[in-house]
């Protein structure tokens, strides 16, 4: 109705555009500012929820074998936490280097900290 009302009053066809042009970028950046507030609430109800890992680089670890994480592929003789591996580095703000116990950089690069969990002996 409001773009009814506009067209009504300006008779230049692009004045008229150009004040629908503005407001179409008005509100497509008040959209972004609320997807922006709202991706912010999200983040800190997760963030409330996390623990974070503490690991350090020297830490045996167990490493989540996401090969027989699907349903079938795995027997029941499986385990899905596979070999005790060393930290070797940190690479990023949640990835890690792994070593395994024969002092070889695993295969495969970088793993993320979600995958990994602490070994006890």
């Amino acid at each position: 109705m409001k773009l009814l009302q506009e067209e009504d009053s300006e008779s230049n066809p692009q004045i008229r555009r150009t004040n629908q042009l503005i407001e179409v970028h008005r509100k497509r950046e008040e959209v972004f500012s609320n997807t922006q507030l709202f991706q912010d609430k999200m983040k800190m109800m997760f963030d409330k929820r996390t623990k974070p890992a503490d690991f350090h680089i020297g830490d045996l670890v167990l490493k989540w074998n996401a090969h027989f994480e699907d349903k079938g592929k795995n027997g029941n003789l499986f385990y899905l936490w596979v070999n005790p591996y060393k930290k070797f580095s940190f690479k990023g703000k949640n990835a890690y280097l792994l070593e395994s116990s024969d002092n070889e950089l695993t295969v495969g690069g970088p793993v993320n900290g979600r995958f990994l969990k602490p070994y006890f002996q």
